[in-house]
């Protein structure tokens, strides 16, 4: 590839970024629609304990029923701790994602500069000899 005329390599490590970031990306999904049906299920089995324990007749019974219940609403938090734990590591990721493109942005725009101003330099120093030689 071409760059201001002059042969430039591609950066291998760019494309690799991005197939990183989307089998990454994949995975978080993957992640995110494994603890939604989970959380469904937990969801299902909260209603219908809740359901046995109205409709149970014996002390004992329903004492069982809600020692179920409480450990579904343990594991319910649990899944409430580790989303929030997943969003808060998007975000950071993005954060990070965000500063970092700035970063490469900013050298980028330097580099442009510093090219551009040895070729502005060079065609100068091209018009000089010229009018020095006529």
């Amino acid at each position: 590839m071409e760059v201001f005329g002059q042969p430039e390599q591609r950066d291998a490590r760019r494309y690799s970024r991005l197939a990183q970031e989307v089998e990454s990306s994949l995975q978080i999904r993957g992640q995110v629609t494994d603890e939604q049906a989970a959380r469904v299920s937990v969801a299902a089995e909260l209603a219908m304990a809740w359901s046995q324990f109205k409709a149970a007749t014996t002390e004992s019974s329903k004492q069982a029923i809600l020692s179920e219940i409480s450990q579904l609403q343990s594991q319910n938090q649990l899944m409430d701790t580790r989303r929030r734990a997943l969003l808060d590591d998007l975000s950071l990721a993005d954060r990070q994602d965000k500063d970092d493109a700035a970063v490469r942005s900013g050298a980028a725009d330097e580099q442009l500069l510093a090219e551009s101003a040895l070729l502005n330099a060079s065609v100068e120093g091209g018009s000089r000899a010229q009018s020095r030689g006529a």
